[in-house]
């Protein structure tokens, strides 16, 4: 049995929270809980014996011991799950806390941790990392053209100053992990309490519920619209597997893209705004990540409508090669740059990952990727050598989970919801999640097509702009053109306006601290 060890590193795998690698928790159900914290000084005692105890909060050795010995029993690595794998009844547990959060923390322990206030010059995430300090409620309509939080789910309008994110094998396991951990973080004695908001289908206010366990309608990694999620990981040496790297190299990712290693080296004087100066985070944040949390409502209907009245109309054989062409890849996951036409899910996983393994170049071949495809807005691939190094600082650990029932073919319907729960971790919100949203999937000249000014349009399934914030269809200038490739001259099919396949129903911006932070730090004797 292979051994995960942090030989380049020197990573103690110990003191890192379990989510953090390409496979993150093992599991079937996922639930995140969101918590108000009411009195300061009590919550950080019991926050530092929930670090110490040792079980409650998942640690990355843990959790990557966990993968071996499902490896083990399923006798095989990385291979997908199935309705009839033997399950290994186990949960995972991590913590995470807003900017609003570690105000009301830093009321409890007296310490100063850089919040802002306190020093203006070094030592602060105001500075270092400004959309976090910010908070989505605020950064999000101003910058990121997200819905007005009036249009939000009820639970995230509300003030939220911590998140348990309680991953498991079944419900009855992230149930009893969850009700454990939050007995000692003292719920019910009034030291955290519910936040007062529901968010559906989640029936319980203060949480959100997704599953992934393979069933009819909706195969395991899939989410709603069909497609396999997740493939295109950043791959860290010394924490994921050397096969796993060596298959896919283009993936091979400096550690301190995820997790934050402290470096108070100062940075360039045309260090943006926007994206913080990493030089001026508090040494107290190593070790950990950001956690971008995003509620994602599908619309399958319209999707589905989309393709069947557009498909000859762009010049597509069917419906299954304009949905590819809009996602760049076919629902199993092999990316259409390849050429070749593949509609079942029948890849297995360790194909996948050497496949996954390409570059986005111009090509005769009618399956050549479009410019402004969805994984090629997330992930151009066709950059040369000197912007590669910027492509890489902004990947980001994607960790969600669909929630809601499978789309049975009738519509949609606004009293039935079903989505994503989408998660990533970062070492900077600024150069991970927020560039690649602002800058990338909302901006219709990323990437840079040649042959025409206005470029490929907003990515077709997260892209978002004034209009779309409103519900509103795509302008012109923001619908997707088909282009074949940067310097495709041939006459570019369009679209044409089609409504937002994707409606952001909420969220929030956390930081997720080592366990010696959470101990030592926030946590107090």
């Amino acid at each position: 049995m292979r051994i995960f060890r942090a030989l380049q590193a020197k990573l103690d795998l110990s003191k890192i929270q379990g989510d953090l690698f390409s496979r993150g928790f093992p599991k079937f159900n996922e639930t995140y809980y969101f918590f108000s914290i009411k009195k300061p000084g009590d919550f950080s005692k019991a926050l530092r014996k929930l670090a110490r105890d040792g079980k409650s909060i998942s640690t990355l050795q843990a959790v990557i011991g966990q993968w071996e010995e499902v490896d083990k029993l399923r006798g095989a690595k990385g291979r997908d799950l199935t309705k009839d794998d033997k399950v290994i009844k186990l949960s995972n547990a991590l913590i995470g806390f807003s900017s609003a959060g570690l105000k009301e923390i830093r009321r409890g322990n007296a310490r100063l941790l850089g919040i802002g206030e306190e020093n203006s010059d070094k030592d602060s995430i105001l500075t270092s990392d400004p959309a976090f300090y910010r908070g989505m409620k605020r950064d999000g309509p101003m910058n990121l053209s997200d819905p007005p939080t009036t249009n939000w789910d009820r639970l995230f309008q509300q003030e939220i100053h911590g998140v348990l994110k309680v991953a498991g094998s079944d419900e009855t396991q992230v149930e009893d992990r969850l009700d454990q951990i939050k007995g000692v973080l003292g719920y019910g004695t009034g030291v955290i309490a519910d936040i007062v908001g529901d968010s559906a289908p989640t029936k319980a206010i203060s949480r959100v519920d997704g599953a992934s366990k393979p069933h009819e309608g909706l195969a395991w990694g899939h989410e709603h619209f069909g497609y396999r999620d997740g493939i295109s990981q950043p791959l860290m040496k010394g924490i994921d597997l050397p096969e796993a790297i060596e298959a896919n190299p283009f993936m091979d990712t400096p550690q301190d893209t995820i997790i934050v290693k402290y470096d108070n080296t100062p940075q360039p004087g045309n260090m943006s705004r926007d994206w913080g100066n990493p030089s001026q985070r508090p040494q107290w944040m190593e070790n950990g990540s950001f956690l971008v949390f995003r509620k994602l409502e599908q619309h399958v209907g319209r999707f589905q409508a989309l393709l069947k009245q557009k498909y000859s109309t762009v010049k597509c054989s069917g419906e299954s090669e304009l949905a590819a062409k809009l996602m760049g890849r076919w629902p199993e996951g092999t990316p259409i740059a390849d050429g070749q036409l593949r509609t079942a899910d029948s890849v297995p996983t360790a194909q996948l990952l050497r496949e996954n393994n390409f570059k986005q170049m111009p090509a005769d071949s009618k399956q050549v990727c479009p410019t402004g495809a969805h994984i090629r807005k997330m992930n151009p691939r066709s950059v040369n050598s000197r912007d590669q190094s910027a492509v890489t600082e902004a990947r980001i650990l994607r960790k969600g989970i669909p929630y809601g029932t499978p789309y049975t073919g009738a519509g949609d319907n606004p009293d039935v919801h079903r989505g994503l729960l989408f998660a990533c971790y970062q070492s900077s919100i600024g150069r991970g999640f927020w560039r690649i949203q602002s800058e990338w999937a909302n901006e219709p000249r990323f990437p840079l097509a040649r042959t025409n000014p206005q470029g490929p349009g907003l990515d077709p399934f997260i892209g978002q702009s004034e209009e779309t914030a409103l519900g509103m269809p795509y302008s012109e200038e923001d619908e997707m053109k088909l282009f074949l490739n940067d310097t495709d001259k041939q006459t570019h099919p369009r679209l044409g306006p089609f409504g937002p396949l994707v409606t952001m129903r909420g969220g929030e911006y956390f930081f997720v601290p080592s366990i010696d932070a959470l101990a030592d730090t926030l946590g107090s004797p």
